[in-house]
């Protein structure tokens, strides 16, 4: 028998969002095409500042030596951003079954919610968790409690759903259940290819 799943937590890059490495895939070649001449690796070092420690997002435009143009650059890079296929139908279903939807994903504080807003998906979601707002990103236990600590549920009866398989591991330690989203199963970790096969995984938990 399938165990209990009372809620769901989401990962966003890899999970949300198709691309899995927004830095390498999207940033830097967005900063590119702008005309951005700074190495790579000022632009990581501000882009994990952000996620990591909570610095604001302007850091990463700063480093890049790109005019932020009083943040129109910025929401011109997170409209380059789209939806996995099936994410919709999924929090759809989770909506008329009344399972509450959480995310927790390592971000950039100011870019997370906005990114949520133009891609209409923020109103599925009971409660959000970010690496930058807590100032520890995922696998460290402390953003895992944070999620935990918003939930109507005891963490056993939370489905959590990431793209890597270091993430379930420090999930599964903190008693939530875990998925790999989009991937085969690794040293037995349970698998689904898309978020039909979640909704299935979801509902026979129920």
């Amino acid at each position: 028998m399938a165990e209990r799943i009372e809620a769901v937590a989401l990962d966003a890059m890899g999970v949300l969002y198709p691309v899995a490495d927004d830095l390498r895939e999207l940033l830097i070649p967005y900063l590119r095409s702008k005309g951005c001449t700074a190495p790579d690796e000022a632009i990581i070092e501000a882009y994990r500042a952000c996620y990591r420690g909570g610095a604001p997002a302007e850091t990463i435009w700063q480093a890049s030596g790109c005019d932020w143009q009083d943040g129109a650059l910025e929401r011109d890079y997170l409209a380059c951003y789209e939806l996995s296929t099936g994410v919709v139908e999924f929090l759809e279903a989770m909506r008329a079954r009344s399972i509450p939807v959480y995310g927790l994903s390592n971000d950039v504080g100011e870019w997370a919610p906005v990114r949520r807003r133009l891609l209409g998906i923020d109103k599925y979601f009971a409660g959000w968790v970010i690496s930058a707002e807590v100032g520890r990103p995922k696998p460290a236990p402390e953003i895992y409690q944070r999620l935990i600590d918003l939930l109507p549920c005891p963490p056993e009866a939370c489905l959590f759903v990431d793209d890597r398989a270091e993430n379930l591991e420090a999930g599964k330690a903190i008693g939530l259940q875990t998925v790999l989203f989009g991937s085969q199963p690794v040293d037995g970790v349970h698998a689904v290819s898309d978020f039909g096969e979640l909704t299935t995984h979801v509902l026979a938990g129920r």
